[in-house]
């Protein structure tokens, strides 16, 4: 059993922080590292003679340290994190010409560089933090396997496929529609075979114009078939809806929500990253499917040169996580992603003032009611995305996002007052509360001591 006493900090409601001082967590890792009790501090004795441990077998939190859940990152390119921090003046058709089809290409026989990027990467997300990811792998089936093969060694909790390309693909990265279908059921077959309920595989078309319809449909079947998630990009960008309307809608934009419900794609286990331009009429498509969306700030502010108004797909029904998207994004922490997701969100509401008939008036009424903007987000809200809505958005949301008796120990020990990237001065900041807000504005790896997933650290002793 793992026990640890001292404060706890999750966002069961969105826009709510739940802060829980001086609480003893019980964990059985045998359990899928399930948390079987959360106690107050006072229960300690007798919590310890009901699961069988000793006073000197509990963590005990210092002060300005709290437990806080896992980030869980619902969209990145594994093998784009050889490239990360470049190309960011690329609009992303050519992008994806002259950076990442040629790099996820050259893993099919460098399998090498293929384990060296994986390693890096894994280790990378999990020293900051990141517990849960949805990764995009390559074409090539054996990286793909190697892959599997690394997150299980790294022990952190993962959905994992092959983005399928059958049509307008260089040639190291083009295969067969059937080549696609095969080497995907295969990738399934092995991640499955793990055994292994924190590794989970999907069924992945990369996106509409590199996606023939008879791949999609063929991708739909096996999907329902083996009951695996689906992730694909949807609506991206302005050259990216250009593309696929010359393939698909004869020069019009084309309804790519309705492409991926015909073929069998839109359901309650699919999430699609970014989504910017997205017709009213899709959302309503997706949030009656249950689909989910993967919000990339700051790749949408690269890419994308449309702001995606997270807190209106949330009103109309639409999950919504938050990803990195690895290396559109060039920042590969949660950390990052959820301040960038509050600065894109500020950025809608200064839209709404400068295109707002009297803006002096409508920037000044929100100056005096904080809060009243229903596009600007929170940190609060930020954090909640980072939890909650990725669990939400990927479906395990009865497993981890909180640290709630019944879910999984995902976690992160957060020591706020360690000096690594920023000071605390108790005087100024007194509450755990503003402690918390400090290290979400702030904070780095360096204050990310401890990381378990399943109960099992992963960083840290």
């Amino acid at each position: 059993m793992l026990f640890i006493r001292g404060t706890i900090a999750h966002t069961p409601l969105r826009g709510e922080v739940e802060l829980l001082p001086d609480q003893l967590l019980v964990v059985d890792p045998q359990a899928s590292g399930r948390i079987v009790a959360v106690v107050p501090g006072e229960q300690e004795a007798a919590c310890l003679v009901q699961h069988g441990g000793q006073a000197e077998d509990v963590l005990r939190l210092q002060e300005g340290q709290f437990l806080l859940p896992g980030f869980i990152d619902t969209h990145l390119h594994a093998p784009q994190y050889a490239y990360t921090g470049t190309g960011t003046h690329i609009p992303l058709m050519e992008w994806l010409e002259t950076l990442t089809f040629p790099t996820e290409s050259s893993f099919r026989d460098q399998l090498d560089l293929a384990r060296d990027v994986y390693s890096k990467v894994i280790q990378r997300l999990l020293n900051n933090g990141t517990t849960c990811a949805q990764f995009f792998a390559t074409v090539h089936l054996e990286p793909c396997q190697l892959f599997a093969d690394l997150l299980e060694q790294a022990g952190m909790r993962a959905f994992v496929g092959k983005p399928c390309m059958d049509r307008q693909t260089p040639p190291g990265s083009l295969e067969s529609t059937e080549r696609a279908v095969a080497d995907t059921e295969a990738l399934i077959k092995y991640v499955r075979g793990k055994g292994l309920s924190r590794l989970e595989p999907l069924v992945m078309p990369r996106f509409i114009p590199t996606c023939s319809r008879a791949l999609l449909r063929a991708l739909g079947d096996l999907a329902a078939k083996h009951g695996v998630n689906v992730h694909s990009h949807i609506h991206e960008a302005y050259d990216e809806e250009e593309f696929a309307a010359a393939l698909e809608g004869g020069g019009q934009v084309v309804d790519e929500a309705a492409l991926f419900d015909e073929a069998g794609l839109l359901t309650a286990r699919s999430v699609f990253a970014h989504g910017n331009l997205l017709t009213d009429a899709e959302l309503e498509r997706m949030a009656a499917r249950g689909a989910a969306i993967a919000h990339c700030p700051l790749s949408n502010f690269y890419y994308a040169e449309k702001i995606l108004p997270v807190s209106r797909l949330l009103h109309m029904g639409v999950k919504v996580g938050l990803g990195t998207d690895v290396s559109g994004g060039y920042d590969p922490t949660m950390l990052g992603a959820q301040r960038q997701a509050v600065v894109a969100s500020w950025a809608l509401h200064a839209q709404a003032v400068a295109a707002a008939e009297k803006p002096a008036e409508l920037a000044l009424r929100y100056q005096r009611q904080p809060g009243r903007d229903p596009d600007v987000l929170s940190w609060k809200d930020a954090l909640w995305l980072a939890t909650v809505g990725g669990a939400q958005a990927l479906g395990i949301q009865d497993r981890v996002g909180t640290l709630e008796a019944g879910k999984e120990f995902d976690a992160l020990l957060i020591d706020g007052r360690s000096g690594g990237a920023y000071d605390v001065f108790p005087s100024v900041t007194p509450s755990l509360l503003q402690e918390l807000e400090k290290f979400l504005c702030l904070g780095d790896d360096r204050h990310i001591t401890n990381v378990w997933v399943q109960g099992r650290p992963v960083k840290g002793a």
